[in-house]
Formats: C-alpha cells, structure tokens, sequence
C-alpha cells in the first residue's frame, strides 16, 4: 500500500472513529472490544506513516551527509592518485634515463608497493564514483 492509500484510509478511519465517538461517546470497556480492530488499524496506519515519513526525513539526512562524505574521500583518493602518479612517473623517467629502455613489470621492484597502491586508488576511485553516480540519481528521482 502506499503511503497516499495509507494516509486516506487513516484520515477515513479517523472521521468514522470520530464520528462513531460523536454520537455514542468514547466506548465503555464492554463496548471496546467490538471496536478495537478499528481503532488497532486507525493506530497502525499512523504508526506506519510516522515512520515511513522518519525513514524519508532520516534517509534525505544521511544521503546529504554521505554525498559531502563521499565527495571528501574522492577528493582525498584523487590527491593521493596524482601524487603516487607523479612519483612513478619519475622513476620510470629515472629508469630510463639510466638503462635507455621502458620501465617493464619485471623491473618495478623497488617501487612495487607504490604500484600496488596506485592500483588499488584507481579501483577505489571507481567504486567511489560510482557510488556517487548511484546517490546523484537516486536523489534526482526523489
């Protein structure tokens, strides 16, 4: 159900509650057990909107504070990537200033972590991108 049906079935629920109160008073106890599946459905169907409508209000507040979370370790992971492509690229360009060949795989030895790492940044990158691509649509269509 969704939460238009919801709320009108609630708002109808509560005119024929209070309309039911209006003419017969508020039930006695005798008289509540034949209207407690009515005023259970009136009190769910509020309960549920309450915390569908928290749910929207809590989800718009994370997604807000994970789009600034998200933009700041891309941010940080793009820093990271030029630095770590800046340094390899010296060693490649010191590599072949000495041997006057291309550096290959076999000879990234001493800065293999470096390597690693770059790797690992771009992955990261990626996910982070699309991670972001993910929420910008996601808060376009709500």
């Amino acid at each position: 159900m969704s939460n238009f049906q919801m709320n009108m079935e609630k708002t109808s629920l509560q005119k024929c509650l209070l309309y039911f109160e209006s003419l017969h008073g508020r039930p006695v106890r005798t008289e509540r057990t034949l209207m407690k599946p009515f005023y259970d459905r009136y009190r769910l169907l509020k309960q549920l909107l309450l915390s569908s409508a928290a749910a929207a209000v809590i989800t718009t507040i994370v997604s807000k504070h994970l789009i600034s979370e998200l933009l700041d370790h891309l941010r940080m992971a793009r820093l990271e990537k030029r630095r770590l492509h800046q340094a390899l690229r010296e060693f490649e360009d010191h590599f072949y200033a000495q041997t006057g060949r291309a550096c290959q795989k076999e000879d990234r030895g001493p800065m293999a972590e470096e390597y690693c790492q770059y790797k690992n940044l771009k992955a990261k990158l990626r996910l982070l991108e699309a991670l972001l691509s993910k929420q910008q649509d996601s808060t376009k269509t709500s």
